[in-house]
């Protein structure tokens, strides 16, 4: 329906439910994005140039301490404590205090965390035999929602 609002500018009014939308692109005129009001669902590949992380920090280690890779918004440090197999962990202030969501992976048989900040924990690897050497290869991964 074409018509005029009540400002005089003209409008188009379509009924979407009935009417199928095809188009090539979609722009924004004047804002710096364009918002879907309510759920978009996509029946096909989504691409993308830059999508923001879901990690406040995240990384894969091996057993020494050393970032093997890094992914996330910041950056993380991990440093071993000598003669153990105990790590502390280091990022930047997490904005939910030391409440933030993390997710711990290793090759190791026991893996936990202990003295949350909301800039870092203590890492700690152990054997099936609660001893500090490891069984595995000694590896891990961590990941902090944001």
């Amino acid at each position: 329906m074409k018509g005029f609002n009540a400002s005089g500018d003209a409008e188009l009014k379509v009924d979407y439910l009935n009417t199928t939308l095809e188009t090539d692109w979609i722009r924004a005129r004047t804002a710096t994005g364009v918002t879907i009001d309510g759920d978009m669902f996509v029946d096909g590949h989504l691409a993308y140039t830059t999508i923001d992380s879901p990690y406040w920090v995240a990384c894969n280690c091996i057993a020494n301490g050393t970032i093997s890779f890094q992914k996330g918004q910041y950056a993380i440090g991990v440093s071993k404590r000598g003669g153990d197999i105990a790590y502390d962990v280091s990022f930047p202030e997490h904005p939910e205090g030391d409440t933030y969501m993390n997710i711990i992976t290793s090759t190791e048989y026991h893996t936990f965390h202990r003295s949350p900040s909301s800039t870092g924990f203590l890492l700690y690897l152990r054997a099936s035999t609660n001893g500090t050497v490891a069984q595995g290869d000694g590896s891990f991964n961590i990941a902090i929602l944001k």
